[in-house]
């Protein structure tokens, strides 16, 4: 979603979104074609992925958007070779619009399936749209014991949290009815914010929310200097979207610390080499 802005900067960067977007689209059908063809031998696809290999247009998709690609790259190379851009402009306000419209009609939809009562016309989509205690793989169940836990709490927890990864304690009071209910108990939130703020108090989510905020803001003030920075930026800005889903893992987490690292190292390298 973001990264057009980045690219649509110039024809070289529009066509290597669209390779990004067809390469992306024709693995989806792949690996779809493979779950039917070879259901025995591989691991199914799950979620949303699985939601998407299922669409009936994919393979157009995928067909018109390599289409594409084939087109801008003969049109950069026999019509427009050698002349300056002057499309990025409008094509980033495009996307702007676009991406204002479909936040706008998500926050409708989200709405009309879960005050609006309409959930049953989204047909298998209602299983992301819907918010319960089943949402996101049971993670709507944590959340609101999470929730419910914290609120009961006096206030030096609900200022300074309950302790450093101690979700499982907090919210033992819903043990036996997680055991009942699905047969397991849930010692995380799968909410990389809420588990800080009920474990460690609004302070710590405010200083953690912010160092990361500034850091990407400093990134971007970095990005004429030095390119290069766009990757670990996005990188930093996709990990902080997950976490709204997600614990922070071992196996992706100090890869995330080690990229912001980075990016922070390329800005205060060229911001010593300017000054």
């Amino acid at each position: 979603g973001l990264l057009p802005f980045a690219l649509f900067g110039t024809r070289q960067g529009i066509k290597r979104y669209t390779i990004l977007v067809a390469l992306l689209l024709s693995t989806i059908k792949c690996i779809s074609i493979i779950n039917i063809k070879m259901p025995d031998q591989v691991v199914g696809m799950g979620g949303i992925f699985s939601a998407l290999s299922r669409f009936s247009g994919l393979t157009y998709i995928v067909i018109a958007l390599w289409t594409i690609v084939i087109i801008l790259y003969i049109g950069d190379n026999v019509f427009f070779k050698g002349k300056a851009d002057w499309v990025g402009r409008w094509l980033r306000i495009g996307w702007l619009i676009l991406l204002i419209t479909g936040v706008m009609a998500l926050v409708w939809i989200l709405y009309d399936a879960n005050l609006g009562g309409h959930a049953e016309k989204y047909g298998a989509f209602s299983q992301y749209l819907v918010f319960n205690d089943n949402w996101g793989t049971r993670r709507g169940y944590c959340w609101r014991i999470a929730w419910e836990s914290y609120m009961q709490q006096p206030l030096i927890h609900k200022l300074f949290g309950f302790g450093p990864d101690t979700f499982g304690i907090l919210t033992w009071g819903f043990r036996e009815e997680a055991l009942n209910l699905y047969g397991e108990f849930y010692e995380s939130t799968h909410n990389e914010y809420l588990q800080y703020l009920v474990t460690m108090g609004p302070f710590a989510l405010i200083s953690y929310v912010g160092f990361l905020a500034s850091s990407c803001v400093m990134m971007i003030k970095g990005l004429k200097k030095q390119p290069w920075v766009l990757a670990p930026l996005l990188a930093v800005i996709c990990y902080g979207v997950q976490a709204i889903v997600n614990i922070n893992l071992p196996i992706a987490t100090p890869i995330m610390w080690t990229l912001l690292a980075v990016g922070m190292a390329m800005c205060r390298t060229t911001a010593c080499k300017t000054s």
